[in-house]
């Protein structure tokens, strides 16, 4: 209204103190009512922010200072540094690994996307890094003294070449004995309970002081990956540090229990 309208019309008039105090009590300002919507929002995104934080995708490996939009509201970022932005509305926050490595603050209430990692070369390109000496430019066997590798090999999977380098064998699983690194992508979780982000928190931290996992995961053989059986939060706290291989182990009795 342009004009005061008088007590006739006015929602706020109150004839005494009492009233008049009951009426502010019960009335919020246009600029609460946008505050609580905004929290409300907020809460609303959590469950996207915390699917962000534990998720694999290629994102992971580009750098903080060429993003420019948050991934979860698409609102601008406030730059603190080149290696850590966050989010003006939902406050996700974005920082390089390294920067993350160095942070000391305490991650309890926050959501941190750590970006910025080094690309892990798959066990592909090392293969055809390593290529078989037997082998020419076709991928046919050269080697006279051994008709059998002319019939049965794979020049993809070279019989002499995954003698030579056990560990690039085809998906790299194995099976093995005792506790070995092994590496992140070889793993697979299905039907986990999801941890509780107080849980997850802590072994990140755990991960952050030990500068790596010193508890071994217990796997099983699934198809062509590795099956995570125990220590699912081990798993998601070495992805969400970056890490590219965990100890594991297959024996259930090398497990340490806590």
């Amino acid at each position: 209204m342009l004009k005061c309208g008088g007590s006739s019309h006015c929602r706020f008039y109150a004839e005494n103190k009492k009233a008049s105090e009951k009426i502010k009590r019960d009335t919020r300002t246009q600029m609460e009512i946008d505050a609580e919507n905004r929290r409300k929002h907020i809460q609303s995104l959590k469950p996207k922010m915390q699917e962000l934080v534990s998720s694999l995708d290629d994102r992971r490996y580009l750098p903080v200072r060429n993003l420019t939009k948050c991934y979860i509201c698409g609102e601008k970022l406030l730059e603190f540094s080149g290696s850590r932005k966050q989010c003006t509305f939902c406050h996700m926050e974005y920082m390089d690994q390294v920067a993350w490595l160095a942070d000391t603050r305490p991650m309890e209430g926050r959501f941190v996307y750590v970006m910025g990692r080094e690309k892990p070369a798959t066990a592909t390109n090392s293969r055809k890094k390593e290529r078989c000496r037997f082998c020419n430019n076709n991928g046919k066997c050269l080697d006279n003294n051994s008709a059998l590798f002319r019939q049965r090999c794979d020049p993809e999977y070279c019989e002499r070449l995954k003698k030579k380098y056990p560990d690039i064998k085809k998906l790299e699983v194995l099976k093995f004995t005792g506790v070995k690194y092994i590496p992140l992508s070889s793993m697979m979780a299905i039907n986990m309970p999801k941890p509780k982000q107080s849980k997850l928190d802590s072994a990140t931290e755990e991960i952050r002081r030990n500068r790596g996992v010193t508890t071994p995961i217990y796997l099983g053989v699934y198809g062509d990956k590795y099956l995570i059986k125990g220590g699912y939060i081990w798993y998601l706290a070495a992805c969400q540090c970056g890490l590219f291989c965990i100890p594991a182990t297959l024996e259930l009795e090398n497990v340490r229990k806590k």
